[in-house]
Order: C-alpha cells, then sequence, then structure tokens
C-alpha cells in the first residue's frame, strides 16, 4: 500500500474547518414558524410566483417542512425561499439541503449567489437540481468558493418548471438546510451524478472503540480511506487499493499507524477515488 501522509488540496481545507463546522444557516431544519406561510429566518422572494406552506408531511426531521408549490406558467419565474449569511471571502462554502421531489411538473433547487457587504450582486453559483424520476428525500449539494468582495451569500432553494410549456402547480418540499465553509465545500453530490464513491458513513460517530466504515462504489475504482487529523497530516490509513463496485466496510479501532490509540478528539474520515474525487464525514474518537 502506498502512504498518503497528505492530501495536498485538502490542507488549506482541512485547516480552515478546524474552528469552521457551525451550520450557518438561521432556522435550517424548518421547525419555527411565524405564521403558516412564513418560516422564521427566511424570505419570501416572491409570493405572486410561489406558495411557501408549513408542511409536516412529507417532513425529514421534526417537526415540519418548507412546501413551495410554483404559481405561473411558462420558462422562468422560479422563486422560493432565500437567506442572507454573512461570509468570509476567497473562502470555500457548501449548501445542501434535502428536497423531497415527486412532482413530474417541477423540480427543487439550490443555489449560492454572492453578493458584497451592501447586499450588491456580484454572482451566482449556478444550480443544484432534485430529480422528479428519484423517490424519497434527495441530497442536493452546491459548492462553490466566494469572490474576493463578497460579504454576503444569499441562499436559494427554489421550485423550478421542466420546461417553457410547465403549466402552474407542482411542488417539492425542502428540509435540513446546512450552510458552512471548511470540509463541507470538499464534496459536491447532485442527484443522477455517478459518483463512483458515495454514501462514507462511519458507525457510530462518535466512535468509542471499535467502529465500521461503510461506502458504496457505483463503479470499480482505485481508493484511498484515510484518517485525518486537525493539521491535515494523514493519521491513519484504512486503505488504498482496487475496490469493485458495491458495498465496502473496514474496521476502525482508532489505532494510528503505529498501532497506538488515537487522542480524543476532531478527524476528519477522508475517501479519494481515482477521478481526484474526496468525499469527507467528520469524526468525532472518544476512547
Amino acid at each position: 500500500m502506498q502512504h498518503h501522509q497528505r492530501l495536498p488540496a485538502l490542507i488549506a481545507l482541512l485547516a480552515l474547518a478546524a474552528t469552521c463546522f457551525a451550520n450557518l444557516a438561521t432556522n435550517a431544519d424548518f421547525s419555527l414558524w411565524e405564521n403558516p406561510n412564513q418560516p422564521t429566518g427566511w424570505t419570501l422572494e416572491d409570493t405572486t410566483k410561489t406558495r411557501v406552506e408549513q408542511s409536516s408531511g412529507p417532513a425529514r426531521s421534526p417537526q415540519y417542512s418548507a412546501g413551495e408549490t410554483r404559481l405561473v406558467d411558462s420558462l422562468g419565474n422560479n422563486k422560493g425561499l432565500s437567506q442572507f449569511v454573512a461570509v468570509n471571502p476567497d473562502a470555500p462554502y457548501a449548501l445542501t439541503a434535502w428536497c423531497f421531489d415527486e412532482d413530474p411538473l417541477v423540480k427543487g433547487g439550490v443555489s449560492i449567489t454572492w453578493r458584497t457587504a451592501d447586499s450588491s450582486y456580484i454572482s451566482n453559483s449556478g444550480v443544484t437540481n432534485s430529480d422528479s424520476g428519484l423517490t424519497g428525500w434527495q441530497k442536493l449539494t452546491k459548492t462553490d468558493s466566494s469572490p474576493a468582495e463578497a460579504g454576503l451569500a444569499e441562499v436559494l432553494l427554489r421550485v423550478y418548471n421542466l420546461s417553457g410549456s410547465t403549466p402552474a402547480g407542482g411542488k417539492v418540499y425542502f428540509d435540513d438546510v446546512e450552510f458552512d465553509t471548511g470540509m463541507g465545500a470538499i464534496v459536491e453530490e447532485r442527484p443522477g451524478r455517478q459518483l463512483s464513491a458515495v454514501e462514507l458513513e462511519l458507525r457510530p460517530n462518535p466512535a468509542t472503540g471499535q467502529a465500521m466504515v461503510s461506502f458504496g462504489l457505483a463503479r470499480a475504482a482505485h481508493v484511498a480511506l484515510n484518517v485525518y487529523d486537525l493539521t491535515g497530516s494523514s493519521v491513519a490509513e484504512l486503505y488504498d487499493g482496487g475496490l469493485e463496485a458495491g458495498q465496502h466496510r473496514f474496521p476502525f479501532a482508532g489505532r494510528n499507524r503505529e498501532g497506538a490509540l488515537l487522542p480524543a478528539g476532531l478527524y476528519f474520515l477522508v475517501l479519494t477515488d481515482g477521478g481526484n474525487r474526496s468525499t469527507v464525514r467528520k469524526v468525532v474518537f472518544e476512547p
């Protein structure tokens, strides 16, 4: 096996992540509402184009989700919920939100609009959309780096039409939003995108002694599975080699390369495939 002591592309993000794990979004789980059409902390972009409603079903986490119904015909006019968040310039950010979309008329979408401190428009990250052909909740992720002049990020959760002939109507639901900087911005997951590595998990997490790492591969790939500390150094290598498509599991006993028990603290489980894509999960180790 090759021992990857460091991944250069990740070092700066690992260092930044040590202090930047808080979810910056307010009322991210839509548990708080001022009234049935106004989630606390969120702005309704245009009530003539989109109706927002408190929903208890489907809801991914207690107690509510935010339902968005499209009110206009034709192309464009795609609106929904927005929230301004203070950001640092020249930093990686990730927006994730869970979307329930089983409506053939519309799709959900997440994006980030970068603005100056006085809210003037700079640029937009582009949109990650849901797939109406899938069932259940989908995780939508959009990652981007803030421009040098950025002071605010406008987090956008919108309902989109599918074509120019799409009539009014159609509904999607959003829940469990997260907007943060650092490690969250390393990987971008889009529905339908054929990532080779998916669903990287450690159970239990926090880990107390023996734990199990699991992930699936959509296709055969050469993968490296490492544990990193807050300095960006690889402290443990769990696997480095080729794997076939399918589910894979590796034990993690909380020990470093020399077999010594790792100190209690925060670590990062990093799975990198041959396509230079990295999936990262935070790990809390409590021996």
